[in-house]
């Protein structure tokens, strides 16, 4: 398992371990890659499994306070974690997300033998509830790439990314409020990749390719475990 990986799934880990006794908030079940110009189109390496993610804190509409999210709060005796059911008391929250995909064996810019690139992405969300059924906001985070060769690959390539825009969609919120409308949903995002990047970083030839500032789409599926599990209704 790679250096970048494994910081990745310790960072995940360690906001876990702060409510021991909670999953992750938030699987990505399908997603869109936009491709770069160089290397790509990405895609999910594991079936329905493309990225998790977990709300750390919510604000509270009610109490005008920031919980945490697997902490009790409100009057509701049906939502008791508010933040965790992601109900109509949040507010906004704050989001830790990662996400990982590969490109699949082959020839990477037109040249050389079929391998492997891996993006792994990890971002800090921070979005406000503009209604039952719409999230918006912005993040930041980093982007890392690695050579499914291991040891006999290129070295780890990162970039920071800004997200402008960041959008979640719950539509069948629009019609009722429930656990099950409010456990699936679509993401989009737009991110501004930056620094630049050259073919011989991911080892090959000089000259293939360069790319500087870039801007990358995402739209994602999601399933959000906290309603589907935890809410009584």
């Amino acid at each position: 398992m790679s250096r970048v990986r494994v910081v990745a799934l310790m960072l995940i880990a360690g906001i876990c371990a702060m409510y021991p006794r909670a999953a992750f908030a938030e699987s990505d079940l399908i997603s869109w890659f936009e491709e770069l110009s160089g290397p790509g189109p990405f895609h999910s390496k594991y079936p329905f499994i493309n990225g998790i993610g977990i709300r750390v804190v919510c604000g509270s509409k009610s109490e005008g306070g920031v919980h945490g999210y697997w902490e009790k709060y409100g009057s509701d005796p049906d939502n008791a974690r508010p933040c965790l059911e992601s109900t109509k008391d949040v507010s906004w929250y704050i989001e830790v997300h990662y996400s990982y995909a590969t490109t699949g064996d082959k020839s990477q810019f037109g040249i050389g033998s079929p391998r492997a690139i891996y993006a792994h992405t990890i971002d800090t969300f921070v979005r406000l509830r503009v209604n039952a059924a719409v999230d918006l906001g912005a993040g930041i985070g980093g982007t890392y790439f690695t050579d499914g060769r291991g040891a006999g690959g290129f070295n780890a390539i990162g970039n920071w990314t800004f997200t402008p825009v960041s959008l979640v969609v719950r539509p069948a919120q629009l019609l009722r409020d429930n656990k099950w409308t409010r456990s699936f949903g679509v993401t989009y995002s737009q991110a501004v990749r930056t620094s630049t990047i050259t073919s011989a970083d991911f080892g090959s030839l000089q000259g293939q390719y360069s790319s500087g500032t870039e801007l990358n789409a995402r739209t994602t599926i999601f399933w959000d475990f906290g309603p589907f599990f935890f809410s009584k209704k």
